[in-house]
């Protein structure tokens, strides 16, 4: 009676398995399937689990992508430890599906011999194609609500410097600090969705650290003035030279820094480096970011790097804020391999602690501190007038940048349509343009890959040719670049683009 409970245990056990939802399989160290359930077969265009039993991944797949799949399989057997992977993965039939999936080493019973693997694969092309189209969603609107906000913003800072009266200077300035917010927002919700997506590609660039710090004082010591507060930077006298990606890393300490200033209504504000160790041609960094502002209580530490989480709603504070900020810290932090860990008392202050092993540079690089400030723009200096082509659908923005060039002494001529400007660049002289990407009837990478093709033709020298978009995604960076484009820059054009461009022209 036992055996026949048992057997019937078994046959229950299996016939779960054969009917399990998403794709369950096993293989042993030479990557023969010895089970499989039954939606692993019938996708591989089979009838049952057991139709595959002896077979291997080169029954099934093309030979690179059995080879793909077999080097995961060795790589989870010999390292005895899980895997878990996006992949796309081609049917019989040639269609594309992509798959969740997790790989476990498989062991004898009572021992840590590997005899295999385990594989569970779930099909989410679904849930991928929504994600995307969501995506493409949210980047459309954004590209939407950023071209009549840049509009909006730079009429405000017209009406707040040029105002006929103290009252409309006031207005304005209450306008401009609204859509400087609302762009911020919106700038935040944009860089949450290129982090997710992984669209913002690892950079590697040689940092001085004891010369990186002072660019992130000279950016921070307004703020530190202004709220009346001193600031403590303390650095390790032996900090190497780094390999990293300066920009993520800027964004980690920078955002930190400006959260403990704006937290902090008195006392001090403390950045401060140590060197750990080198091992193996990596430093081991500590960071640590100390305020003596509010804190954070206890119990909303381990979720103030939430996305949106806000320790208090903005209702109940003087602290305005979405958020984003240290969700997208953690963020970065991951992409560089590091740890953040936060310890804080209510009303003594916080610590952020930030560590990372980075590479040691080889190279060595000319010390140069950066300035405390930035000039302001101006006139081209000492130079013949500048004659500029703008080409801008948007009246509001068109105005805007038409307006900034003018003042500071540029020539200025304008189209808003695609044909208008092509035929511009082809009979008219400019010392360089300025080109909106989205135009009507011609976009704008059109029309500089056809302008590049006449000015080649033509044996003209080469135009410096700028984009001007409210997309900065990768893909549309690359196509820009790629036709002749000199440079791309995000929307509202703002005096500090003029810098870029006289810059990259001079």
């Amino acid at each position: 009676m036992k055996k026949e409970n048992n057997r019937r245990d078994y046959d229950i056990f299996m016939n779960i398995i054969s009917e399990a939802p998403g794709h369950f399989y096993w293989k042993d160290t030479e990557g023969v399937c010895r089970g499989s359930n039954n939606a692993q077969a019938i996708f591989l265009g089979y009838k049952e689990g057991k139709d595959l039993i002896g077979k291997t991944d080169f029954d099934f797949f093309p030979k690179d992508q059995a080879k793909a799949i077999r080097k995961i399989d060795i790589q989870v057997m010999t390292t005895q430890k899980e895997y878990c992977i996006e992949e796309i993965v081609r049917n019989p039939e040639g269609k594309n599906i992509i798959f969740l999936s997790r790989k476990i080493p498989l062991f004898e019973p009572n021992t840590k011999q590997v005899i295999g693997l385990i594989g569970i694969s779930l099909d989410i092309t679904a849930s991928k194609q929504a994600e995307l189209a969501k995506r493409q969603f949210i980047m459309n609107m954004a590209h939407d609500l950023r071209t009549p906000l840049s509009g909006i913003i730079g009429i405000a800072g017209i009406q707040a410097d040029l105002g006929t009266s103290a009252k409309d200077k006031k207005y304005g300035l209450w306008t401009l600090n609204a859509g400087r917010q609302l762009l911020e927002l919106l700038d935040a919700v944009l860089e949450i969705i290129s982090t997710e997506n992984m669209e913002d590609p690892m950079v590697e660039n040689i940092i001085d650290l004891s010369f990186f710090v002072n660019e992130l004082q000279a950016l921070i010591q307004p703020a530190v003035v202004a709220k009346n507060l001193r600031f403590e930077l303390v650095l390790d006298s032996n900090l190497p030279i780094i390999i990293s990606d300066q920009l993520k890393l800027k964004r980690i300490l920078l955002n930190l820094l400006s959260n403990a200033v704006k937290f902090t209504k008195k006392g001090k504000v403390s950045l401060e480096i140590k060197l750990l160790s080198i091992r193996n041609n990596q430093a081991k960094i500590k960071i640590l970011i100390n305020d003596t502002g509010i804190g954070i209580p206890q119990n909303k530490l381990d979720k103030i790097f939430d996305r949106f989480y806000r320790v208090l709603p903005s209702s109940q504070t003087e602290y305005k804020g979405y958020g984003i900020g240290l969700f997208l810290v953690k963020k970065a932090v991951e992409l560089l391999d590091g740890e953040i860990k936060v310890s804080s008392q209510e009303g003594k202050g916080s610590c952020f602690t930030v560590m990372f092993s980075f590479p040691l540079s080889k190279e060595k690089i000319e010390k140069v501190r950066p300035p405390i400030s930035q000039p302001s723009p101006s006139k081209p200096a000492d130079k013949q007038t500048q004659s500029v082509l703008i080409a801008e659908d948007n009246t509001l923005a068109l105005h805007v940048a038409k307006k900034l060039l003018f003042d500071l002494g540029y020539e200025v001529t304008t189209v808003m349509n695609g044909k208008a400007a092509l035929k511009a660049l082809q009979t008219q002289c400019f010392d360089w343009a300025l080109l909106d990407i989205g135009l009507p009837d011609l976009d704008g990478t059109e029309i500089v890959r056809r302008f590049r093709q006449w000015e080649q033709k033509n044996k003209k020298s080469h135009l410096p040719i700028f984009a001007l978009t409210a997309h900065l995604e990768k893909n549309i960076v690359d196509k820009c670049k790629s036709v002749g484009f000199d440079y791309v820059l995000n929307k509202p054009f703002t005096e500090k683009d003029i810098q870029i461009i006289q810059k990259i022209i001079d």
